[in-house]
This record gives structure tokens, C-alpha cells and sequence, in this order.
């Protein structure tokens, strides 16, 4: 082999090692890669572990029991609280590495009592459907001192879809035992799927129908527009979070989707909701009056409403079902004889000429500045509260009888209408045995 030959082939050998070099430079930089990438994954699905599952709130109305994956026992009807916590500082009663994954409570809501012992557990599956946490071996206190037990008998699942939960399932898997927490049964549910998406239709026309009203003046048309969104919004709440059909996003337009929100975290609490339902059919009775003053005479939104006869009966009728009460029949203002009363210092009057051309404009913020604080610093019984209400209300309708020398009983309908508005902001009133804030304060006049 000549000189060039010898010369040749190892300029090819250094080339041949050059490329290997390049090769394994190219591998370990898509290694590197990869990591980087496993780790950012990690990191991003670690992120969105904690920021779903750190404060986890999953309020069961009803629960299964299975065994061996039959059902025993029928549905259960009685609340449980289920809570799920980041461990930050540890839990009572285990030794535990503080950060290390989760720790699982369950309240009994009739008792108030815990359902069972807190479990520490860790995320072994999140997926767009199913979330699975199990125990772990853990150094648990007992009455013998700290011994190490084994929790991964135990396992819980949060099963949902598009972001809505469906279940949660606590498994006990050394006894083929799978416990079913449930909000209340669709099958057992007062409203179906179609129903709720047809009754939160009606009511979004009818919201917009009144934002379009020439009739509703002083900004009266926006106030019953807002009042129609939360209406939606509360059979919202049970299409989404009751009875899990689905998102309200995906079923109404964007200005009510925001204002449920707001609904949403407003009813959220149990009490308040329970008042909301139950005064939905007074409520609602206040709207069928607007709707039949509106169609007493010819403009767009009475004969729009008009031609929607049927289905705000649908929606009375949900409501009343919703509540348990049913809503009142509107009166003809055209129809209503005045009352005759032998003690009127107000020169109360249901004169519907002398009302024409009167009305106040919408002025709850002056009468929140002024109520608000009067309620807030009352820290007796519930019946004082109704007394500054009623008593302020008064000053306001002495006023105006001061410089009109009569009042319209439409002027007490708004007087009374905005100051209980505001009064509901801080707490719910009783004016039994009247009805409302009206009755209450005619009998006080009238006495």
C-alpha cells in the first residue's frame, strides 16, 4: 500500500469517527431533550394536580354501595362532604413528610362527625376523565404507639368530563368494596336535561326583551335583565352542578355565562341557596306583574311577551315546582279599587291618574349609603333589623308626601321595591305575618 493509500484511508477513519461523534452529540442532545420535555410535562401535570386537587370540595347528596360490583343496599340519600387538602404541614395522627401528596376527609352531614379517618394519599393517574388517588405505607399512631400501616387498601377516584365532576368512588380494594358518592340522582332529578336547557332559553329572550323595552324606564329595563340572568342562572346551577348535564357555557351566550358565575358562587353555600329557591315564586311574581303591564298595550315587547305565553308558563310552572310555593296572578293596575282605611297621614292613593308622570329613578345607592351601615352595626335580633328597614322606609315615603302633599301607591311600590333591594345585600328579612316589606310597612300606617 502505497503512501496516498495509507493517507487516503485514514482521512476517510477520521472522517468515519467524526460522523460517529456528530451522531452520538445528536442522541445526546435529543436525550437531553427528552428529559427536558419529561420534566416540563411533570412539572406542568404536578401544577395542574395541585391546582385542582389542593382545595377539592365535592358536596354528595346520595351515595352506592358496591360489592364485588353489584349494587347493595339501594341509593343512600344523605349528605357527605368530601375534601381533599394538600399536605403541607403533615396530618394528626401520621408522620408524614410534609409536601408529599394529598390528604383525603369525608364529613357526615347529618352528624357533622368525620365519616372516616383522614387518609394520606398520592395521585397515581390524572387523566381528562378520571382522577385516581391511593394510600401509601405509612407511620400511623394507634393505642400500641407508631406502627407502620399500609393505606394502599384504600383508593379514590374523581371521575369527570369537560371539566364537570361526575362522581367520586372510594375503593377499598382488599374488600371488593367501591363506595359511590353522587350529587342528586339524574334519575331522580326534578328537571331534565332538555327541560333546564329549554327553561334557560325562555328566560334569556325574555332578558333580552326587556333590555329592549321603550316601557322600562330609569333604568328599569337593565335591572329586569339582571334579574332574568340570575333566574337562568340558578336552573343554571342545577343543569351544571347538580344534577352534572353539562356546562352552562356551552348551552347560553357570554353575557350570561359570566353573570352565572357570579350566581354560582353566590348559591354555592347551602343557607343562602335555600333562601334563594325559596323565594324564587314571590320573585317570579314580581316579574309576571312587569310582563302583564307590558302587554296591557300595543308596543314590541308586550306583543313579543304575549306571543311567549306558553312558555313563561313553562317557566312558572319549573319554578313553583323548584320552590314548592306558588307564584301569584298579576293584577289589572287598570281594575284596582283603592282601599278605604280610616287612618292615612301619608295620603296614600291608588289614583292611577294621579301617579301618571310620577316615578323615582333608580337611587339604591343613596339608600345603601345611608341603610347599609344602620344594618351592619345592628347587633341585636332580627326583628330591630326589620324595624330600621321599615323605619326607613317610612322617612322616605314621609318625604315625599312632605313636598307632594299625596303619595302614589306606585311611589310606595318603588320606595319600598329599592330599599328592600338593599336591605337584602346585608341579611334576609321577616315582615310575617305580612308578606313583605310593603304589607309591613301599610299596616304600620294604616293602624
Amino acid at each position: 500500500m502505497g503512501i496516498f493509500d495509507f493517507l487516503n484511508n485514514k482521512k476517510k477513519e477520521k472522517a468515519r469517527q467524526e460522523q460517529l461523534r456528530l451522531q452520538e452529540e445528536e442522541k445526546r442532545r435529543a436525550e437531553e431533550q427528552r428529559r427536558l420535555e419529561e420534566r416540563r410535562k411533570q412539572e406542568e401535570q404536578q401544577r395542574r394536580e395541585e391546582s385542582f386537587l389542593s382545595n377539592f370540595e365535592f358536596d354528595s347528596t346520595c351515595h352506592q354501595r358496591y360489592e364485588n360490583g353489584q349494587p347493595v343496599r339501594g341509593l343512600q340519600v344523605c349528605p357527605r362532604y368530601i375534601k381533599i387538602k394538600k399536605n403541607i404541614n403533615g396530618c394528626s395522627g401520621y408522620q408524614l413528610t410534609p409536601g408529599d401528596g394529598y390528604i383525603l376527609t369525608a364529613t357526615n352531614g347529618d352528624t357533622g362527625q368525620p365519616q372516616f379517618a383522614p387518609k394520606p394519599m398520592r395521585v397515581v393517574k390524572f387523566s381528562n376523565t378520571e382522577i385516581l388517588l391511593k394510600g401509601y405505607c405509612v407511620s400511623a399512631q394507634t393505642p400500641f404507639g407508631w406502627q407502620e400501616i399500609d393505606l394502599s387498601d384504600y383508593g379514590f377516584s374523581i371521575i369527570w368530563q369537560n371539566g364537570i365532576i361526575q362522581k367520586c368512588i372510594l375503593h377499598m380494594y382488599d374488600r371488593n368494596v367501591d363506595l359511590e358518592y353522587q350529587r342528586t340522582s339524574q334519575s331522580t332529578a326534578l328537571f331534565s336535561k332538555d327541560e333546564l336547557k329549554s327553561i334557560i332559553a325562555i328566560l334569556s329572550d325574555i332578558s333580552y326583551i326587556f333590555l329592549k323595552s321603550d316601557r322600562l324606564v330609569g333604568g328599569r329595563n337593565e335591572k329586569m335583565k339582571s334579574m332574568l340572568f340570575s333566574y337562568a342562572g340558578v336552573f343554571g346551577y342545577y343543569y351544571e352542578e347538580e344534577y352534572a348535564y353539562g356546562k352552562v357555557s356551552d348551552i347560553t351566550d357570554n353575557n350570561i355565562a359570566s353573570h352565572y358565575v357570579l350566581v354560582k358562587l353566590s348559591i354555592s353555600d347551602d343557607s343562602h341557596r335555600r333562601n334563594v329557591v325559596r323565594d324564587l315564586a314571590d320573585n317570579w311574581s314580581d316579574v309576571l306583574q312587569v310582563i302583564f303591564n307590558l302587554e296591557l298595550d300595543d308596543n314590541e315587547a308586550g306583543n313579543k311577551l304575549k306571543k311567549m305565553e306558553s312558555n313563561i308558563h313553562t317557566v312558572t310552572k319549573a319554578i313553583e315546582k323548584l320552590s314548592g310555593k306558588n307564584c301569584k296572578k298579576p293584577s289589572n293596575p287598570l281594575k284596582v279599587h283603592p282601599k278605604k282605611v280610616s287612618y292615612n297621614p301619608f295620603n296614600i292613593t291608588e289614583d292611577l291618574k294621579l301617579a301618571e308622570g310620577r316615578a323615582i329613578p333608580d337611587i339604591t345607592d343613596v339608600f345603601a349609603r345611608e341603610l347599609v351601615p344602620m344594618l351592619a352595626s345592628n347587633q341585636h335580633s332580627s326583628d330591630e333589623s326589620r324595624d330600621i328597614v321599615a323605619n326607613y322606609a317610612l322617612s322616605m315615603i314621609k318625604s315625599y308626601y312632605d313636598n307632594a302633599g299625596f303619595v302614589p301607591m306606585l311611589i310606595v311600590d318603588q320606595i319600598t321595591g329599592q330599599v328592600n333591594q338593599v336591605a337584602e345585600m346585608v341579611e334576609h328579612i321577616s315582615y310575617a305575618p305580612q308578606k313583605n316589606l310593603k304589607e309591613y310597612i301599610l299596616s304600620k300606617i294604616y293602624r
